[in-house]
């Protein structure tokens, strides 16, 4: 958390009793430093981030809980990308979802979703290089990556598609560098069994009032999401399958402190007590 406020008792300290009108410019010169410091963080997010952008951005907190007084806060759930961590463990935290299942041998396993069809702004490098693997393996198959596809009366289709539960069509380049993508995510070589289950969906959107969300074309919109699923059981313990690698902080709001210290102290402060 990042706070900072006007400190009215000390500024008189420092340079005798203000008048009205220079407190009010004291507070509005606050207030747009405020305001710059927000815009300050975003576009270092920008900058510095790639897949974890949006989510970060969505989720940084600027707020003026009373007057004078502004905070900036990164949630709880993004404290990792703020703070960094260490080597992770990750099957252990997957193991603790509401949604794991019992094995006929009795192990504890969980099906993870993961969806191949965000834009590339939203993926790393790796990510959109095992998307373009997936899309080339429907584009063999004649499957449209982002086509809707409808039904004789022009309504969607809706659910799963289509599923591919092994791939045919993987250069010996793409497994290359698809074993650095899950080398890179904290999986094991051999991506034979990282690949499977391609499954394609769709979604028919609806407005809020749950009317149908048309086209320009008067046809019902529709969400198509491109899938794939990994398994983690219990049985991989000690495997590394799941070892999620260290991650350094970003440290955007301590950036921010430091620029707002040096934008007060050399900008702010001697604009205002030029005249003082």
């Amino acid at each position: 958390m990042l706070y900072f406020h006007i400190d009215l008792e000390k500024l008189q300290e420092e340079f005798g009793k203000l008048e009205a009108d220079t407190i009010d410019k004291i507070k509005t010169s606050v207030n747009i430093l405020a305001n710059q410091t927000h815009a300050h963080i975003l576009e270092k997010a920008q900058e510095i981030l790639g897949s974890t952008r949006e989510a970060f951005i969505k989720s940084l907190r600027f707020e003026s809980p009373e007057p004078d007084l502004y905070i900036f806060t990164v949630p709880q759930n993004m404290l990792w990308l703020e703070d960094g961590h260490g080597q992770l463990d990750m099957l252990n935290f997957f193991l603790k979802s509401r949604k794991v299942q019992t094995s006929k041998k009795g192990n504890k396993y969980l099906v993870i979703p993961f969806e191949h069809s965000k834009s590339p702004s939203s993926q790393t490098p790796l990510q959109s290089t095992l998307a373009d693997t997936i899309k080339q393996e429907l584009k063999a198959r004649k499957i449209s990556v982002k086509k809707i596809e409808r039904n004789p009366d022009g309504t969607p289709k809706s659910g799963l598609l289509h599923r591919i539960d092994k791939p045919t069509n993987m250069t010996a380049s793409d497994d290359k560098r698809l074993n650095q993508y899950w080398h890179h995510k904290g999986g094991a070589q051999g991506i034979s069994s990282r690949i499977e289950r391609i499954s394609v969906y769709q979604t028919p959107l609806f407005n809020k009032d749950g009317s149908p969300a048309l086209t320009s074309r008067g046809l019902q919109r529709a969400k198509r999401s491109i899938m794939t699923f990994r398994t983690a059981s219990e049985s991989q313990r000690g495997s590394g399958k799941w070892q999620l690698p260290a991650l350094r902080g970003k440290k955007f709001l301590d950036d921010a402190m430091s620029w707002v210290e040096e934008q007060w102290a050399s900008k702010v402060l001697p604009d205002l007590t030029k005249n003082l």
